[in-house]
């Protein structure tokens, strides 16, 4: 607002497209309003900054259906860029220099910036008038903003059907999925985008996000699209850790965890679609190859012990999710026999055995499930502290950490009712926050409680304390499973989430952030915006607290 003035500015991105429309309103006012935009251009990927350069920027200007069109090319091999307007357009060609970004310099990175002006737009505004400026990469016909947006209003409302009776947090949780269920370039095929601004497709984050993004929203065939891609990357009995950014690159496997992920995702994608046929037609063989692999032993080290559980790694490799590095050393080393991994490994076991049931291969998996059963309580048990090692083994590891709650969330649970509430009672006193888990407890000597500071600085805290969100599905799942599901546990359920849904207006609003400090007032850290924290957020509440799960 200036004076009596209020402009209004909308922001929408096209659907399907690398569009994106920002339109300026006068909302009030008596006198005629000059605005005038100044776009700053840069031709960099996203995780680098610019300085001046001697590019051309070479620019052409033609006229369409909505006014001119400026076509902005930084060199020969850049994309080039679109900007549409009905506004007066004057050229300038001036840098602007020394932009500085507080969040850069917070994380210890570069944080100035040079960026290209190639000129402005200019138009005087009265009340009720609004101009559209359109920016896009490719090239576009038929151009009507308005159309468009009515087109993403429309969408964006039935993406909230099976929402429409809920809160509007879990209406805000519901519109937050879509922004990481995207189309790849290239093959079109559908991926999962792990966090904004910096992650591209990671392997555990999408088998971990893909029920809450895709199965509670009824998006069921993204789903089998997303688990037909990584079926057809299975090398090994190993899926990938993450596809790079360059379709051309190697696709690096060093993840123990991921291709047992992939079995719960699969469990999932059958309880909410029941699509047997999809499963035995297409998925048994690639389920059956990891099982096969895993016991007969595969790259870094993972492989099958003699009692029936998974060992995995060395001291210099991190094959666990807790794979933060720093000059090349693993920060939570967590090589030999991981509690989480074998959790794991114990429901792919019980999964196949679902799957392909009365078969022989059903039946070896079941007598083997029951004897990674007896002996990881047998391993894993610290009966000093009422809860589960972090790492058994030769790795013996009694740190208290998140990872001994998936024994006690996933669909095949390991522990009885006694210790699941023990293990519950111990993550609540020493890891529950209100935003979500610690990684570490407080009362370890290697907790660290503030994610700030450099790249070095962030990675040692990583999961050394660093609160997680996503993890607070896991314990919410593990905590009314463990009280039987009882009125008052999913009100303590809903309870915890208020935190999280209060989150949503702060940060990146309208999504969750990847982490937060350990120590209180528990501050927002990492991407701004997380599929795994978004999608576990919504699903702990749709199936624990709401039950409106598969079946229900």
């Amino acid at each position: 607002m200036i004076e009596d003035a209020v402009l209004h500015k909308e922001v929408f991105m096209v659907n399907g497209k690398n569009t994106t429309v920002v339109t300026y309103s006068l909302e009030s006012g008596g006198r005629p309003a000059l605005l005038i935009l100044y776009p700053l251009v840069t031709c960099r990927d996203f995780h680098l900054l610019q300085r001046k350069t001697n590019w051309p920027f070479d620019l052409k200007r033609e006229k369409t259906s909505q006014g001119l069109q400026i076509s902005l090319q930084a060199h020969p091999d850049a994309p080039t860029l679109r900007l549409i307007s009905g506004a007066h357009y004057q050229s300038i060609g001036r840098w602007y220099y020394n932009l500085q970004y507080v969040r850069e310099r917070e994380r210890g990175l570069d944080y100035e910036e040079d960026s290209f002006c190639p000129g402005y737009f200019a138009l005087n505004l009265r009340q009720g008038e609004a101009v559209s400026l359109i920016a896009s990469s490719e090239p576009l016909e038929n151009i009507d903003p308005e159309v468009w947006r009515e087109a993403e209003i429309a969408r964006r409302r039935a993406l909230l059907h099976p929402a429409h009776d809920l809160s509007q947090e879990a209406k805000t949780l519901f519109l937050a999925t879509d922004a990481f269920v995207v189309r790849v370039p290239g093959d079109g095929s559908c991926g999962i985008i792990a966090g904004y601004p910096w992650f591209q497709e990671w392997g555990r984050d999408a088998l971990v996000s893909l029920p809450g993004l895709t199965l509670v929203t009824g998006r069921f065939h993204e789903a089998r699209e997303i688990l037909l891609t990584f079926s057809g990357k299975l090398k090994d009995g190993l899926l990938p850790n993450y596809f790079p950014e360059d379709p051309a690159g190697r696709i690096p496997y060093n993840a123990a965890d991921v291709s047992l992920w992939f079995f719960y995702a699969l469990y999932k994608y059958w309880e909410y679609t029941r699509d047997r046929p999809f499963i035995e037609g297409k998925m048994l063989p690639v389920m059956k190859s990891i099982m096969d692999h895993y016991k007969r032993g595969t790259h870094f080290d993972i492989g099958m012990r003699s009692d029936g559980l998974l060992d995995a790694g060395t001291p210099e490799t991190q094959l666990t999710w807790m794979d933060a590095i720093v000059d090349k050393w693993p920060v939570t080393p967590r090589n030999g026999t991981p509690v989480d991994l074998n959790a794991l490994w114990y429901n792919a076991l019980k999964i196949f055995e679902v799957f392909a049931p009365n078969t022989t291969e059903a039946a070896r998996a079941a007598r083997l499930a029951e004897r990674v059963r007896e002996n990881f309580l047998r391993r894993f048990w610290n009966d000093a502290a009422r809860c589960l090692l972090d790492c058994a083994g030769k790795k013996r590891d009694d740190s208290i950490r998140p990872n001994q709650i998936l024994a006690a969330s996933l669909p095949f649970p390991l522990l009885d009712r006694e210790r699941a509430l023990q293990v519950v009672t111990k993550v609540w006193t020493d890891l529950v926050t209100s935003l979500g888990l610690r990684t570490l407890s407080s009362r370890e000597a290697r907790y660290r409680g503030v994610y700030r500071g450099s790249s070095a600085e962030r990675d040692a805290a990583y999961h050394q304390g660093t609160v997680w969100p996503c993890l607070l599905r896991q314990y919410i799942t593990a905590f009314v499973r463990a009280h039987e599901h009882s009125p008052w546990s999913k009100g303590i359920a809903e309870l915890l989430l208020q935190p999280l849904f209060h989150h949503l207006r702060d940060a990146c609003v309208g999504t969750v952030s990847e982490v937060f400090d350990g120590d209180p007032p528990h501050l927002a850290g990492g991407c701004p915006a997380e599929a795994w924290s978004v999608a576990e957020i919504l699903r702990c509440y749709w199936e624990d607290v709401l039950e409106k799960g598969p079946g229900k």
